[in-house]
């Protein structure tokens, strides 16, 4: 009998957008509970950790799995996860049932604290789905993770649609600000999300250009601008 694992939903929301879509990485198409504690996703090029009881209330926090589990991506159970709770918090309450628990009930609810939402009545329910988790193993993150980051600026190319991800995470700094600093020559970047429960990582991508100030037409314009206007 496993029990209920009940936690805020925004963090099912903010890591599934680093979770990969490819088929063939068919284990990276979800959100990893770890046992370590943390929520985690990937694809491979960025990646999401967050430490839920380093950010939420204990009584917050039920039924967090011994072993880690793999959450599938569900389109309903998302965009109910990152709206805000109307009462209370919106949690993501997963029951697990059939052989080693693989099959799942999953309902986004919104309560008082975890007891509440593990009791909680059909009008909290805001979102309700039936799967299986993830038959897979989750890489072993804790590597990917830089011990240290160099201050130093540097020039990076970031993928333009990670950068724009950025700014979806629904518990991000309040002053939406994110901190980037490199780490090693060529590692990843470490992303600072403005929270103390959560980080990203963003691998840099080679970019075709060398360009670290204003391109020669810039001020090529006001040169000819200048050349018309005195003639």
């Amino acid at each position: 009998m496993h029990p209920t694992i009940i936690f805020p939903a925004h963090y099912y929301a903010d890591a599934a957008l680093f979770a990969s879509t490819e088929e063939t990485r068919y284990y990276l198409n979800g959100v990893a509970l770890t046992a370590a504690g943390h929520v985690v996703a990937t694809d491979g090029h960025r990646m999401f950790v967050a430490c839920p009881s380093a950010g939420t209330d204990p009584e917050k926090l039920a039924g967090w799995p011994a072993a880690d589990v793999i959450l599938p991506l569900d389109k309903a159970i998302l965009s109910a996860s990152r709206k805000p709770a109307k009462n209370g918090t919106r949690f993501l309450v997963i029951k697990r049932d059939g052989l080693e628990g693989m099959r799942i009930d999953m309902a986004v609810i919104d309560a008082a604290d975890a007891g509440a939402a593990a009791d909680a009545h059909p009008n909290a329910i805001y979102a309700t789905a039936a799967g299986m988790l993830v038959d897979g193993t989750f890489p072993s993150y804790e590597q990917a993770v830089p011990s240290s980051i160099k201050l130093a600026p540097v020039t990076a190319a970031l993928n333009s649609k990670y950068v724009g991800d950025l700014a979806k995470l629904t518990s991000a700094a309040a002053n939406k600000c994110v901190t980037i600093h490199p780490t090693k020559d060529g590692g990843p970047l470490w992303i600072g999300l403005g929270r103390e429960d959560a980080f990203a990582l963003i691998m840099p991508m080679r970019s075709g250009t060398t360009v670290a100030g204003p391109p020669d037409w810039f001020h090529a314009g006001f040169r000819a601008a200048e050349k018309r206007a005195a003639s």
